[in-house]
């Protein structure tokens, strides 16, 4: 009898769980960013992003390339990243965390250099007019191996399209 109780109970936290989870629908979001890169030298960036959130907890691709400087031996910097995201609640304002594992292609000159990398970021993303949101953002990138900057960093504005 007891061996009832406890597998009712449990029917019922896990059943209460999964109404929950489906309760919060999942959004997407596509955004188109251009930004700059500090980092040796200042130079412009540019990419697009996707991701999907349900709750809090969401993930995203990102594609960015940071342009090379050659006067400045700055070099460019091409990352292909999976992230996972953290997101406050809200209808007008959202903050997030972001941190992932992707890959990169650093340039300069004709020496080019892949490899792995993991980046961390912080942004927010401003509710505008229905679907269409400003996003800021701000990036931290570990690149691993030999390139020539180990930890770029890179700034960007965006307009996110959500669906």
């Amino acid at each position: 009898m007891p061996h009832r109780i406890g597998l009712r109970l449990l029917t019922a936290a896990v059943t209460i769980a999964m109404l929950l989870g489906l309760a919060a629908p999942a959004r997407a979001d596509l955004t188109a960013f251009w930004g700059f890169s500090p980092t040796v030298a200042t130079r412009s960036s540019q990419g697009f992003s996707i991701d999907v959130t349900k709750a809090i907890v969401g993930g995203e691709f990102e594609w960015a390339n940071i342009n090379e400087k050659k006067a400045d031996l700055a070099p460019g910097l091409k990352t292909y990243v999976f992230n996972g995201m953290l997101v406050t609640p809200g209808r007008k304002v959202q903050f997030y965390l972001v941190a992932g594992w992707g890959r990169y292609r650093e340039t300069l000159n004709t020496v080019e250099r892949t490899g792995d990398m993991t980046n961390l970021g912080v942004g927010l993303k401003y509710r505008l007019l229905g679907p269409v949101k400003l996003r800021l953002d701000y990036r931290v990138f570990s690149l691993h191996g030999s390139p020539v900057v180990k930890t770029p960093k890179r700034f960007y504005a965006g307009i996110t399209l959500g669906f």
